[in-house]
């Protein structure tokens, strides 16, 4: 009866770990993507998601490793939450523009999909003492699923200085955009001269049909030098 109980309550332990764990790795996540590292303080997280600097303590360690963590969270979250969504479609050119998508959409709902992209246009200007570990581990991986994609797209196999000129015609517009987001309240007397504002859905569709007419421009051009 009493082994039945300490099991039970280990049980009960262990599930209550998880919680709190996942409670402060979607609390950091969110938190980071808005303020970066620097900005961020072991308090506003432990307040935000209802727990303390023990708990930090017991599951990282320290704010650096929960930032490294936080990392990989995001990028779980970001490859369930878009796979999700994009595992039905075979045509190349559509995975790709559903996938770009997907990812603006999140950049400008600020959804946890976005928390990945948000937090690294913190870490680039400002980098970390582990942002070398954050590139190997994390950030490399998702290059990789993307590499998959692209080659689909653009129908060879990419070297690594091809790969590289692409991600940038990719990574830039979003980039872009999380800036004009950040500074859209510095600006608004300025937008609100135009005749009329653009909803998300067509803003999105703008730019990722301005990122897809640009890369099947690069796909001609390397289609042509390959033969």
């Amino acid at each position: 009866m009493l082994a039945k109980i300490i099991e039970k309550e280990g049980l009960y332990i262990m599930k209550t770990g998880e919680k709190t764990k996942k409670a402060l790795l979607d609390t950091a996540c969110d938190i980071f993507a808005k303020n970066g590292f620097y900005k961020t303080t072991m308090r506003d997280i432990t307040d935000a998601s209802n727990t303390n600097v023990a708990a930090v303590n017991y599951h990282f360690g320290d704010k650096e490793n929960l930032y490294f963590e936080s990392f990989k969270h995001a990028a779980e979250v970001e490859n369930r939450e878009i796979s999700a969504q994009i595992k039905d479609i075979s045509d190349a050119k559509q995975l790709l523009k559903k996938s770009l998508y997907l990812r603006l959409e999140g950049i400008i709902s600020k959804s946890p999909s976005s928390w990945l992209m948000r937090m690294f246009h913190h870490e680039i200007p400002n980098p970390t003492a582990i942002h070398e570990k954050i590139i190997t581990e994390v950030m490399s991986k998702q290059r990789d699923r993307l590499k998959g994609m692209l080659a689909q797209f653009f129908e060879m196999d990419l070297s690594e200085g091809q790969l590289n000129v692409i991600l940038s015609c990719l990574i830039s517009p979003m980039l872009h955009q999380m800036r004009l987001e950040e500074h859209a309240g510095m600006h608004k007397k300025h937008f609100n001269m135009l005749p009329k504002r653009l909803d998300d859905d067509r803003r999105i569709e703008m730019i990722v049909c301005y990122i897809i007419s640009g890369l099947e421009g690069l796909k001609k051009e390397m289609q042509n030098e390959k033969n």
